[in-house]
């Protein structure tokens, strides 16, 4: 069974969180455009029980971190040199292909890490549109939201 855990930047300050996504109706939380009520998006940390005891909750770091809804991406259950690969992620791709006549037997590209929702899995998507499957990641470079100009230096060779 595959891990579900979700990424989010903290929205008091700035930091990355992993866990479980909670989605919360928030109300009398004044937003800049005057909005009283509104949905708000927390990470806790992962594998907290559902059912808790009196004991147990003495012993439970219960930290509910709100995100920036934008921010978050799920695990993909795939993992690249023991990190973690989530949506959103930019990756560096390399494909050898020995059997195409006339051209370049290998592709480096870079693309963002992103869920077909008609194909209904996870790909590397590169800015010419371009899709790689996960296995052919070598390597994650970043994030959108951290660092998108990384995507302006796009590579691809076919």
């Amino acid at each position: 069974m595959r891990e579900i855990l979700f990424r989010g930047k903290r929205v008091d300050d700035g930091k990355w969180v992993c866990g479980c996504l909670v989605s919360i109706e928030a109300y009398n939380i004044k937003t800049t455009d005057g909005k009283t009520n509104q949905r708000v998006y927390c990470i806790t940390k992962p594998y907290i029980p559902f059912e808790i005891t009196v004991n147990d909750a003495d012993n439970l770091d219960l930290a509910l971190y709100r995100v920036t809804p934008k921010t978050v991406g799920q695990y993909t259950g795939y993992k690249i040199d023991d990190i973690k690969v989530f949506e959103n992620d930019i990756a560096k791709v390399h494909l050898e292909i020995p059997y195409l006549p006339h051209q370049d037997k290998a592709i480096d590209d870079i693309g963002v890490v992103c869920f077909d929702t008609e194909d209904l899995r996870y790909y590397v998507v590169s800015n010419t549109g371009k899709k790689y499957a996960l296995c052919y990641i070598k390597g994650i470079i970043g994030n959108i939201h951290d660092n998108p100009e990384l995507l302006e230096s796009e590579v691809s060779t076919i």
